[in-house]
C-alpha cells in the first residue's frame, strides 16, 4: 500500500481571509473577481445575507458565477423559490455546476420531478456530484423507485464514484426492494468494524496535544458542540509520540485491508484506492463537549485512537462513541440500522468504513477526554 502526504490545507483563517478580501474590494471596487471570492467565503461562514450586496451589478463576463452564488445564498436563507430564478439564469449562462444548487432548490420547493431531472442531468456530466446523488436518491426512494435508485448507484460506481452517500443509497434501495442480503452485506458491522490496541506512550501524547500552540476551540462549521478543543492537521505534528501514533495507525490500516482480501466483491475492498493519505486531527473534550452525527464522505476508512477517556466508567453513555445512519438518512425507506455504542479505553484504536455515521456523548466532567481521529483518503 502506497502512502502519500495529505494535500496542503488553507493556512489563512477564514475570518482573516474575509477581512483581506473586504479590504481588497474597498480598494479596487472595479474588480469583480475579489467579490466572487468574498461571496464564497461569506456563504461558508453563514453570512449569506451579505452576499447580494457584495455581488450587486456584475459585469456580463461574471454574471453566471454571480447568479450561482446569489442563488446558493438564497437557498441557504430558505428562500428557495427566489433561488430557482437565479440558478436557472446561471445554468443558462453556461455555469453547469449551478445544476447541483438548482436541483436542491427545486427539491426544497417541492418540485420533485424537476429536481430529479436536473439532478440526473448533472450526474450524467459530473458523476461525482454527491449533492445531486443525494437529491436523486431521496426522491427515487420516496417515490418507490427502488430498482432505479439501485441502478443509478451501480452506474455511478462503474464510473469510478466512491462516496459514502452512494453506498448508503445502494444499501437502502436494496433493502426497500426486498433484497435484504445485499443491504446486510453493505451495512453490517461485521467484519467492517475493527478494534486493536496500540503500544503508544499516552502520557507523552497527551502532553504533546495539550501543549500544542494550535490547540483551539473547534470552528463553528465542525460537527462539535460545547467545550471542544481541536488541533487541525495533526498529521503534520513532529512530536515523537504523535509520529509513533501515525506510524502505528498506518500499519493497522494495512493490516485491516490484508485481513479482508476474501471480501473482494464488497465496495470497501473492491474500490480500495491504490494510494492513500492519512489526515488526522486531535480533540480534547470536557464537560458538555461532544461531536454530533456526521460522516467523512470524502474519506475511505476512518479511525479514532483514544488517549484519555476519564468518563468511560460513568453511567449511561458518558464519553461513548456511537455508530448508525445519519438522522436524515434514517428517514429513508429501507433504513433500519441499529445504533450501537462503545465505551473506549485509552490505547484503543477503532477502524470503520467512513460512510458510517458516528457521534460522541459528553463526559460531564472537567477532565479531558482526548482522542485523535484519522481519515485514510484517496491519495
Amino acid at each position: 500500500m502506497d502512502w502519500t502526504l495529505p494535500a496542503n490545507r488553507a493556512s489563512v483563517p477564514r475570518g482573516k481571509a474575509i477581512a483581506n478580501l473586504e479590504a481588497m474590494v474597498a480598494a479596487q471596487p472595479g474588480r469583480f473577481e475579489p467579490r466572487l471570492m468574498l461571496a464564497r467565503l461569506l456563504i461558508d461562514a453563514n453570512r449569506t445575507d451579505e452576499v447580494a450586496r457584495v455581488l450587486a451589478a456584475p459585469p456580463p463576463e461574471h454574471a453566471g458565477q454571480a447568479a450561482l452564488l446569489r442563488g446558493r445564498a438564497l437557498r441557504y436563507l430558505d428562500q428557495a423559490a427566489e433561488a430557482v430564478a437565479d440558478l436557472h439564469l446561471a445554468v443558462g449562462l453556461g455555469v453547469m455546476e449551478a445544476q447541483s444548487d438548482l436541483a436542491q432548490a427545486l427539491a426544497q420547493c417541492g418540485r420533485a420531478d424537476e429536481a430529479l431531472a436536473t439532478a440526473r442531468n448533472r450526474l450524467a456530466a459530473a458523476p461525482a456530484d454527491i449533492a445531486c446523488l443525494r437529491i436523486a436518491g431521496a426522491i427515487m426512494m420516496a417515490c418507490g423507485l427502488y430498482d432505479e435508485a439501485g441502478a443509478l448507484c451501480r452506474e455511478l460506481w462503474s464510473r469510478g464514484v466512491r462516496h459514502a452517500q452512494l453506498v448508503w443509497t445502494m444499501a437502502f434501495a436494496a433493502r426497500a426492494a426486498g433484497d435484504a442480503q445485499t443491504a446486510e452485506a453493505l451495512l453490517a458491522p461485521a467484519p467492517w468494524f475493527a478494534q486493536t490496541r496500540l503500544d503508544i506512550d499516552n502520557d507523552a501524547l497527551a502532553r504533546e496535544i495539550l501543549n500544542d500552540a494550535t490547540l483551539a476551540a473547534s470552528q463553528d462549521y465542525k460537527p462539535t458542540e460545547g467545550h471542544v478543543l481541536r488541533i487541525d492537521d495533526f498529521d503534520r505534528s513532529h512530536g515523537q509520540a504523535a509520529c509513533a501514533l501515525h506510524a502505528a495507525v498506518r500499519i493497522a490500516i494495512e493490516g485491516y485491508r490484508a485481513e479482508r482480501t476474501s471480501h473482494g466483491d464488497h465496495p470497501l475492498i473492491a474500490g480500495w484506492p491504490e494510494r492513500l493519505s492519512l489526515a488526522s486531527w486531535a480533540l480534547a473534550m470536557t464537560d458538555d463537549g461532544f461531536e454530533n452525527w456526521h460522516i467523512h464522505g470524502s474519506s475511505w476508512l476512518s479511525a479514532v485512537y483514544y488517549v484519555r477517556n476519564p468518563a468511560r466508567d460513568l453511567p449511561d453513555r458518558a464519553g461513548h462513541i456511537g455508530f448508525s445512519a445519519l438522522p436524515a438518512m434514517a428517514k429513508m425507506p429501507g433504513c433500519d440500522i441499529e445504533q450501537w455504542t462503545i465505551a473506549p479505553e485509552p490505547g484503543l484504536l477503532i477502524l470503520f468504513p467512513s460512510w458510517y455515521a458516528h457521534r460522541t456523548w459528553p463526559t460531564g466532567i472537567a477532565a479531558e477526554r482526548i482522542s485523535v481521529a484519522f481519515n485514510a483518503m484517496p491519495g
